[in-house]
């Protein structure tokens, strides 16, 4: 039972941090620059991962998804 509401736990965070990025993806908090690329990084917070992308126009690219207890940020291309 708790691994069935752990993973509609994890669906309904993704889901309301897509929709955060879709709705105001300046928002997302800067995390790094890479390649001259800011990449930025959207919390879920009730799971603890988070989202690390880059905006190009209405594109955003998806370069990680990371859990907070893995340290300070995933590798970046």
């Amino acid at each position: 039972m708790n691994r069935l509401a752990a993973a509609e736990l994890f669906e309904e965070d993704l889901t309301a941090a897509l929709a955060h990025l879709e709705s105001t993806p300046l928002l997302a908090q800067v995390f790094a620059e890479v390649e001259g690329k800011i990449v930025r990084r959207v919390r879920m917070p009730r799971t603890q991962y988070a989202l690390y992308v880059t905006l190009d126009g209405e594109v955003a690219t998806v370069h990680a998804l990371w859990h907070g207890a893995r340290g300070s940020g995933p590798p970046l291309p």
